[in-house]
């Protein structure tokens, strides 16, 4: 269900849909909750380079087919307006950098 409503965009849902499961033991436990929960965070920090890592290993590789496809969609292309913080952490960083610097010393150094 994660996979489905980050495909339709809806970064809400697919985290509402893993809290629900989450309640169930058998899941909580094991390896797909860490990995979805991973994405997740990714996709709230905005991390496009963490979650293409994450949808490019073995365990969303090797899934359903239908769920394997939907998985590579997502991190070939993801929708519009999927990541909250609207960008790769890594572009965000590096422009930050680059205005931080402007502001501090407007007139430069010497």
């Amino acid at each position: 269900m994660v996979l489905l409503h980050l495909y339709r965009g809806d970064c809400v849902a697919a985290d509402k849909a893993f809290k629900h499961a989450y309640v169930y033991p058998a899941f909580s436990g094991c390896e797909e909750a860490d990995a979805v929960e991973q994405l997740l965070e990714a996709m709230n920090q905005g991390d496009e380079t963490q979650a293409a890592t994450i949808l490019n290993s073995p365990l969303f590789k090797y899934l359903d087919n239908d769920f394997a496809k939907l998985a590579r969609d997502l991190r070939e292309n993801p929708p519009d307006g999927l990541f909250f913080s609207g960008g790769s952490s890594a572009k965000n960083s590096a422009a930050a950098a680059a205005n931080e610097s402007e502001e501090e010393y407007p007139e430069g150094l010497l």
